[in-house]
């Protein structure tokens, strides 16, 4: 029996791994841009280019309806017997007709929104955000169904071009040329391509496609109480932004952005964990119970040990960055808080997506946002970005204990609230390091004094993940 719960650990450990591949090639493609566009894009251009990706992101979040993350939660258990191919096609269908609603709205309102995202007169930027809109809604989809699939050759592959085109392609070119405008082509552009792509390889079955009213109702339904969440969710990583356009220029953005790029890099880490995680939760919760209330131990060990280790090469990640951009160092740390705590977050408070309670996310990114707002409108004039950097950490913050505390009724998770609470301590006892001592050797002590005593709480964890290492290198 301990053999055989041995094995099932290590099988889920694999398939972490497997659909974790990706990531670390996005990684490295990434970090390779940020290091080429601080170099040689200018704050102001790429303050521009950044604008451009924050209103598509806020689009495509809205496109779908919430059917996106319908189809996740639906697909093992779906509405009326339907087919789960015609399910993803029920949302294409569904994310079409408001790409053609918004498309017209903002035909009315196009002066507005160019000068808004670039403050020019640059009419072909809003025909290539609804090209690079319904194109990334297509891979939105196609993603989704390789990962319920288990398909992670397909996945790898397709997150791995997606991330060269969408940074890796227009880096390159800026080598030549670091403008906005060449650079938003690039990226739309090749998005479509890579949705044509990927559309022919999965071979969907339009012809024998019906229309279902009580699917589509099911869809919606779900997606209703997931959407103003996810609104919210974005809202509160892209306030700040929005705040910074009001009352600042394209150049403070341009820096900003660069110091969220480097936080997004936890982000990307943390989704090969949730791309295999996120389906097998929703198909095992009532099967596999020991072992997803046991997953959030290693997740927070994880997230400490990143965190610490952003701190602690800090400095070396600046020799690399342009000039223009090392104001970043001022409040550097505190833009990793949020993605960190949202990713020890996905696993201590999976409970209220088991349940179906989703309308606690909207509750939960309501209360966050408003954390956001407020304290970034209060600090803004007066400290500038370190107040709307700490802002966002605040929040995230938020996010973490709301999630661990809801969450929990629904689903408990083994020692979540002590787990939570260690990976709060650490957190802001290593921003209060960064934030208040100016001694080099000090803050690295500190630093280190906070990592040894992780490995202490956390030696079994440790031990086991160095056990399975050791065997799969035999």
């Amino acid at each position: 029996m301990n053999k055989l719960k041995k094995k099932n650990s290590e099988n889920i450990l694999y398939n972490i791994f497997k659909f974790s591949i990706n990531t670390w090639f996005s990684f490295l493609i990434n970090f390779f841009a940020i290091m080429v566009t601080t170099r040689l894009f200018s704050p102001s251009e790429l303050g521009k280019l950044n604008m451009f990706i924050l209103i598509s992101s806020v689009l495509l979040l809205f496109v779908p309806l919430g059917t996106d993350s319908s189809y996740l939660r639906l697909y093992f258990e779906p509405p009326n017997s339907r087919s789960a191919k015609y399910l993803m096609i029920d949302g294409l269908r569904i994310s079409s007709y408001v790409v053609l609603l918004l498309s017209g709205i903002c035909f009315i309102f196009k002066d507005k929104i160019i000068n808004f995202i670039v403050n020019n007169c640059e009419y072909d930027i809003l025909v290539l955000l609804f090209i690079y809109l319904i194109s990334s809604v297509v891979l939105r989809f196609l993603n989704l169904t390789y990962r319920l699939e288990n398909n992670a050759k397909l996945y790898n592959l397709q997150a791995i071009l997606i991330t060269f085109t969408s940074k890796g392609l227009y880096s390159l070119l800026g080598l030549i040329y670091p403008n906005h405008r060449i650079a938003i082509w690039t990226i739309s552009i090749f998005t479509l391509t890579l949705a044509i792509i990927f559309v022919s390889i999965q071979k969907l079955d339009f012809k024998n496609y019906k229309i279902d009213i009580r699917s589509d109702y099911k869809l919606l339904k779900f997606g209703f109480f997931i959407l103003p969440a996810m609104l919210l969710v974005w809202v509160d990583s892209s306030i700040s932004r929005m705040i910074i356009r009001e009352y600042m220029d394209f150049n403070f953005i341009g820096v900003y952005s660069a110091g969220v790029q480097f936080a997004a890099l936890v982000t990307m880490i943390s989704s090969g964990f949730s791309c295999f995680w996120a389906p097998f939760v929703y198909s095992n919760y009532d099967k596999e119970e020991e072992k997803i209330k046991n997953m959030l131990k290693y997740v927070t060990l994880i997230a400490i040990l990143f965190f610490c280790s952003i701190f602690l090469f800090q400095d070396l990640i600046f020799l690399l960055i342009g000039d223009k951009y090392k104001s970043l160092k001022h409040f550097f740390i505190f833009l990793f808080v949020t993605p960190i705590c949202y990713f020890i977050s996905d696993s201590a408070g999976i409970g209220i997506n088991i349940a179906k309670k989703s309308y606690w996310v909207s509750f939960i990114s309501l209360i966050s946002v408003s954390f956001n707002i407020l304290i970034s409108l209060m600090t803004v004039k007066k400290t500038g970005l370190l107040g709307i950097a700490i802002a966002n950490a605040i929040s995230g913050v938020v996010v973490l204990i709301l999630r661990t505390l809801i969450g929990n009724i629904y689903y408990k998770m083994n020692a979540a609230k002590k787990n939570v609470a260690i990976a709060l301590i650490v957190i802001i006892s290593i921003c209060f390091v960064d934030f208040f001592s100016e001694i080099f050797i000090l803050k690295y002590v500190l630093s280190m004094f906070i990592i040894i005593s992780t490995f202490f709480f956390y030696k079994y964890e440790i031990g086991y993940l160095l056990r399975i290492i050791s065997k799969y290198k035999k």
